[in-house]
């Protein structure tokens, strides 16, 4: 039996592709950005957009063989990615968070500008702030990294409670899910790689112009 991917479907996956194309392009503008300047953040960026890349091509493959579990889980790592992008504008230096994370320092022993150490659940909700579903997703989605419920539940299709019957379904694939499962999955990494993208658009526009962002930043101190 083969996995039929319905138009509404496929116009989801196809954004996938732009999100990739968008990547690139922003990885491009980076490296050549202040005349091709290199910083400590840039490597940063450029493991985070690797990893986005990877991401990006596997929870396609996923989704498009219908499996919805594993790309659940990757949904998890792709959010991640938008948390610990997050976190080094969090920081007091994004060029010192950068060169900590490089030495193997946890994000989690990290502090803020604010004072907080950057814990995933501290991270989760600071963009919840601004995406409301983001920890709701971030919960939903951490069970799928670990053996949990999530899995034993996730075999059963059917449950006869007067026939004392259990039906099992042990495939690779989530054919019996609903449509609107993938969707969210989708929609929610399509969603979680925009805010990864909002983060890298800024760094680009810093590194592009770090006189009008001194200037910016000073206007706004001298107005607190």
């Amino acid at each position: 039996m083969a996995f039929k991917i319905s138009r509404r479907l496929q116009t989801r996956i196809d954004k996938l592709h732009d999100l990739e194309t968008r990547v690139l392009g922003l990885a491009v503008k980076m490296l050549k950005a202040y005349g091709g300047a290199h910083y400590p953040f840039d490597e940063f960026a450029l493991g985070a957009i690797k990893r986005t890349l990877s991401q990006l091509s596997a929870f396609r493959a996923l989704i498009e063989s219908g499996n919805l579990m594993c790309g659940r889980a990757i949904l998890r790592m792709q959010l991640d990615t938008a948390m610990r992008f997050a976190a080094a504008h969090l920081a007091h230096d994004p060029h010192d968070f950068a060169i900590q994370v490089m030495r193997g320092k946890r994000v989690n022993q990290i502090r803020s500008a604010s004072g907080h150490k950057m814990t995933d659940r501290y991270l989760a909700l600071e963009l919840a702030k601004r995406h409301e579903w983001f920890k709701r997703v971030y919960d939903t989605t951490s069970g799928y990294v670990h053996l949990s419920e999530i899995h034993i539940f996730g075999a059963i299709t059917k449950i006869e409670e007067q026939a004392k019957e259990v039906e099992w379904t042990l495939t690779p694939n989530d054919w019996h899910m609903p449509e609107e499962s993938f969707i969210e999955a989708v929609d929610c990494f399509s969603a979680a790689t925009s805010i990864f993208l909002e983060y890298l658009e800024g760094w680009v526009f810093t590194k592009s112009n770090p006189e009008l962002v001194k200037k910016l930043k000073g206007s706004a101190e001298g107005r607190v």
